[in-house]
């Protein structure tokens, strides 16, 4: 066994490991290892990984068996229904989480979720998936043969390595300044009688820094407000949702879709500003007016991001010049049909 590490260096991205995982698989894919790849933080949960076995010939067994035996199920008739149940690469070398209710009404990921399974992937029948439980591996530790990252094609991890580009621009944390909590504060806590300041501008201007631009355009938000409120994603929000869907994304059973206008899935096309959700708009509970949505998408006429966003931020903040000149740099032109089609040639699984 080698003992030699690779180690690659770069700038602090706002999407957090979701680059790391694409980098990986977009700039080695063909380099692989020969059967399986672990993906791990700076800080592993090494118990999982004893548990699960990992670098034992049984491990490496297990989840290429788990995989195929998915994999065959994809291929078999009237398999659409396969998808109903969130599906769990096992063994996972990590601790599971299953959540329910995931619908517009009580999950407060729903708008990154539901745009990016409309974007990407389809059920073997053609549908949408679009389903009422997830399971994920938490803190995005978790393992895949490296079959399942060749069953994708380059250019998926390539699209998707383009939504985690953006850098961010790291601010770190410093003493507060005398008088500074009296002045600055933005968010106050009252607890026993005693009140304390929770967040100050530059506290609360260092965290969103460190989130990273807006990278896509969520639409408008539904006239029935669900849990999930966010007009755009930005990286943080973007690291969350791949944190949730990295079974779905290494799925077997479900197919690409590759969007109609996959210039706007660029480096250079999203440093330039958010891509707008075009069909995949996920506001569902409000159909008609996402209809509109998609109808004004066509002609290039929605109302641009900068507006929506700019009183989305001027409601909750009490500088509204620092505002605005925020919202400056969230400005784009890329637009997201709402047409979508399947890859013309489906890939044979690699022997």
């Amino acid at each position: 066994m080698s003992r030699r590490v690779h180690c690659i260096e770069g700038p602090n991205m706002a999407a957090r490991e979701a680059h790391t995982v694409l980098r990986f698989c977009t700039r080695f894919y063909d380099h692989l290892p020969r059967r399986a790849v672990v993906f791990l933080q700076d800080d592993p949960e090494v118990d999982h990984l004893r548990r699960a076995g990992v670098g034992t010939p049984h491990f490496l067994e297990r989840l290429e068996e788990h995989y195929m035996e998915r994999w065959r199920a994809s291929k078999a008739p009237a398999t659409s229904n396969g998808t109903d149940s969130p599906w769990e690469l096992q063994p996972c070398p990590c601790h599971v989480d299953r959540e329910r209710n995931i619908d517009e009404e009580h999950y407060g990921h729903w708008r990154t979720i539901s745009w990016w399974l409309r974007t990407f992937l389809r059920r073997p029948d053609g549908a949408l998936h679009l389903p009422p439980r997830l399971a994920w591996p938490r803190h995005a530790q978790f393992a895949v043969p490296s079959l399942a990252i060749r069953h994708r094609s380059r250019d998926f991890f390539a699209m998707n390595l383009a939504l985690t580009s953006l850098p961010s621009p790291h601010k770190a944390k410093r003493l507060r300044a005398p008088g500074e909590a009296e002045r600055e504060c933005t968010q106050w806590r009252q607890r026993r009688g005693v009140r304390s300041c929770v967040q100050t501008r530059y506290e609360r201007h260092t965290k969103w820094a460190n989130f990273g631009g807006y990278v896509v355009d969520l639409g408008p938000l539904p006239s029935v407000r669900g849990a999930d409120n966010k007009p755009a994603a930005h990286g943080m929000a973007l690291a969350e949702m791949y944190e949730r869907l990295w079974f779905a994304l290494f799925d077997p059973m479900l197919h690409e879709a590759a969007p109609q206008v996959p210039e706007c899935f660029t480096t250079e096309a999203v440093e330039a500003g958010p891509i707008r959700c075009g069909g995949a708009c996920p506001a569902t509970l409000d159909e008609q007016r996402r209809a509109q949505n998609v109808h004004t998408e066509q002609h290039l006429a929605t109302r641009p991001i900068q507006q929506r966003i700019a009183s989305w931020k001027l409601r909750r903040v009490r500088d509204p010049a620092r505002a605005e000149s925020r919202v400056a740099s969230f400005m784009g032109a890329c637009a997201e049909h709402d047409r979508f089609s399947l890859p013309a040639k489906v890939e044979t699984m690699p022997a």
